[in-house]
């Protein structure tokens, strides 16, 4: 789930999972009234969709007024590795409609899978990476899809390996923390292993670098996060940290980021 805020509303696109169906709905939620209640109160409303298909464990990103979808797992445990496009419309103060359409890619995409990790790097590039492959294999490629000339048709290049590398892993998450530069943590590793490491991914030049964060953050901090899979993770307080919530009995943590 992506979720962007504008004083007005936050808007947010959930293919949820319900009687071992994947839906394909999406929705968008509304923060206050715009007359002065709380933002913490929210009201729901369904926009027209029906495509993509109903799947699970994709992810969608925001760029600009724009989503972008890719991959996950349908009903039958295919994964996918098709990329959409959902133009956000808002057509008054609390009503908008979203319009849905494939995007063109062209020959190359990254290999089909769910449970990968995704975000949008200065709304100019789709990051991606990891996630639950063909046969259940955990993946450890990184693969960008350029966004800088529009959205109306785009690319992605893998992004080559150079050591070190984080391990194969689904279920983590990658954030971007501002400039180029973005944060994985945690998720599940090929041998069922659940993580805690951190590793900072920065695509600031043509050889774009992983950096284990793991010596920094507990010396700094004194304890890392418990390990844990299937979380969330946002960039908070003017983008110094980074807080992780969730699939853990010991609660969450946040990592806080000099300048």
């Amino acid at each position: 789930m992506e979720l962007q805020t504008d004083g007005l509303c936050s808007h947010a696109v959930n293919h949820p999972h319900k009687l071992g169906r994947h839906l394909d709905d999406t929705w968008v939620a509304y923060a206050g009234n715009g007359a002065g209640r709380s933002p913490t109160v929210l009201s729901w409303q369904q926009l027209a969709s029906g495509t993509p298909s109903g799947r699970f464990s994709h992810s969608c990103t925001l760029v600009g007024d724009a989503l972008v979808l890719f991959g996950g797992i349908n009903d039958r445990g295919q994964r996918l590795n098709d990329t959409w496009i959902g133009q956000i419309i808002c057509e008054e103060t609390r009503r908008m409609r979203i319009s849905w359409r494939l995007l063109e890619v062209g020959p190359l995409a990254p290999p089909p899978r769910g449970a990968h990790a995704a975000c949008c790097v200065d709304d100019k590039y789709i990051v991606i990476h990891g996630g639950i492959g063909l046969y259940g294999s955990r993946l450890g490629d990184t693969w960008l899809l350029d966004l800088s000339n529009g959205l109306r048709s785009s690319s992605w290049h893998q992004i080559g390996n150079t050591w070190p590398l984080p391990p194969p892993r689904s279920g983590h998450t990658l954030t971007w923390i501002g400039g180029t530069r973005m944060v994985l943590f945690g998720g599940r590793g090929s041998e069922f292993e659940v993580l805690n490491d951190v590793w900072l991914f920065d695509i600031s030049d043509h050889y774009p670098k992983w950096k284990e964060l793991k010596y920094e953050l507990s010396s700094a901090l004194g304890e890392m996060p418990f390990p844990r899979v299937g979380h969330s993770a946002i960039l908070a307080l003017g983008g110094k940290s980074l807080y992780i919530a969730g699939k853990t009995h010991k609660g969450g943590g946040r990592m806080t980021f000099g300048s």
